[in-house]
């Protein structure tokens, strides 16, 4: 009787398909014996059983489109690795498996985030493709041969100078690991890994930690962001001790470090996250346009607004004078827009609640280097975190605590005015027209804080209307 590779031989598969079912059927044996019995049965014509085979290729292709993804063990593990998928590893895996142009790719971003899982992951997905795969593992002084039906090691030194095949490297984004390996800019693409969403946290957690609090995960979240391995691995108070620990490490480096990305200091990623652009995204550069791909272009963000304020007042109380000059200085650099309009946004949380002038001056007049200033002073203010419009108190400086609170940073309601804050460092910025209605009853005047060297330039405010509304 002919083996059920014998079998698959004999039907003339494409060479990729025909590598892909051997592989799973090598170690699965009672997926094996079952899809065997199936094609030796004499009814079936080599059209039925090339047309099962295809049916089974998809059930293949359907296991790791799955939310959770269970690998076999793999060089650097023991046992089985649950993993959930995040969203980007589709596209990481498009384009390592479609790109004609790329030959090296860089998966980086910050310690935690799941690039360790994409790695083992891509394996496994180029074995169920029928690649030859040679797995140099951190942890080990050998490399790793994986084929179809065998895995070797070679005791060798690896500096990544192949000629041959693609290169995936999975690493932190400290430059002495990645680089020389992205130096040949022609044909490497560098990635980054998003940082996760509470949604995401939430549904990995009641994916593979059911056992972990849904409560436990939103008060982790709310103080070190999204990065899973802190979340799951390690107890709030373990969280907030790290975070303590690095906020009490700070020095003038931290400048340095989110200026560059390329002086990355342990600490440092328990305050500072990476974010990417999940769509692509244009840029200008002399007047020319380019397109940066999904996941190429970095972001800075404080990990958390908890640790902004924490980052903030240690800055403040050691470092002052640095910290302003950052402000105002990194007006200029991308890179930095988002940790900018976080200090920004404290420094003018500070000022404000704490009685302290701002110039301010109307948004409709046309000539904004002639519009007139006038000052802005509010009492001394007790700060209130609000989570509803129903929170609101009068008399009191409240800070929405959901960063997308109808677009507005902050609110006071006073004796003679009602006022809503919103910080910025750009030269215009959109308010959504619904959650502006929302605050209607309550709100009287508007406000847009910004640095004194963006006041002259500041543009009218434009009401943005989402699209769910635009019927209304």
């Amino acid at each position: 009787m002919s083996t059920i590779f014998e079998v698959i031989d004999s039907l003339s598969l494409p060479k990729k398909e025909t590598n892909k079912l051997q592989i799973y059927l090598i170690k699965h044996n009672q997926e094996r014996d079952i899809l065997h019995s199936a094609l030796m049965s004499p009814l079936k014509t080599d059209e039925d059983k090339l047309e099962l085979l295809k049916e089974f290729l998809k059930t293949l292709s359907a296991d790791l489109n799955k939310e959770v993804i269970i690998l076999s063990p793999l060089p650097g593990t023991e046992s089985e690795t649950h993993i959930y998928k995040h969203r980007c590893y589709d596209y990481f895996n498009k384009i390592i498996l479609e790109s004609k142009k790329h030959k090296r790719f860089c998966i980086t971003g910050n310690p935690g985030t799941g690039k360790t899982f994409f790695g083992r992951y891509i394996i496994s997905v180029l074995l169920k493709e029928g690649f030859e795969l040679l797995v140099d593992d951190a942890s080990y002084s050998h490399l790793y041969l994986i084929t179809r039906d065998e895995m070797n090691t070679f005791d060798v030194e690896v500096n990544h100078d192949f000629d041959t095949g693609k290169l995936i490297m999975v690493s932190s984004p400290k430059d002495l690991n990645i680089k020389n390996f992205c130096k040949p800019v022609n044909i490497t693409i560098k990635v980054y890994m998003q940082i996760w969403s509470e949604a995401e946290l939430e549904e990995c957690r009641s994916l593979i930690y059911p056992e972990f609090s849904k409560d436990n995960l939103h008060e982790s979240y709310q103080l070190c962001g999204g990065i899973p391995r802190m979340i799951f691995k390690c107890k709030l108070s373990e969280i907030n001790k790290m975070i303590t620990a690095s906020v009490n490490n700070i020095g003038t480096d931290i400048f340095r470090y989110i200026g560059t990305l390329s002086d990355v200091d342990n600490y440092s990623h328990n305050l500072v996250h990476i974010h990417t652009n999940e769509e692509p995204v244009n840029e200008i550069i002399n007047g020319h346009i380019f397109v940066n791909s999904p996941y190429t272009s970095c972001e800075l963000k404080f990990a958390s607004a908890i640790v902004g304020d924490k980052v903030f007042a240690r800055l403040k109380e050691f470092y002052k004078e640095e910290t302003y000059k950052f402000v105002f200085a990194s007006a200029s650099v991308s890179l930095l827009d988002s940790v900018r309009g976080h200090m920004f946004e404290i420094i003018a949380h500070n000022e404000l609640s704490a009685g302290k002038p701002f110039l301010i001056r109307s948004l409709e007049g046309r000539k904004k280097s002639c519009a007139k200033e006038q000052k802005l002073r509010l009492p001394q203010l007790t700060i209130k975190n609000c989570y509803t419009v129903d929170d609101i108190e009068d008399g009191k400086y409240c800070k929405p605590v959901a960063k997308n609170f109808e677009t507005i940073d902050s609110i006071y309601i006073g004796k003679d005015y009602d006022y809503t804050f919103q910080m910025t460092v750009g030269r215009t910025h959109d308010i959504k027209q619904h959650g502006h209605e929302l605050l209607h009853e309550k709100l009287v005047v508007s406000q847009q804080i910004i640095p004194s060297d963006t006041i002259l330039l500041f543009q009218k405010i434009h009401l943005k209307i989402s699209k769910n509304n635009l019927s209304q």
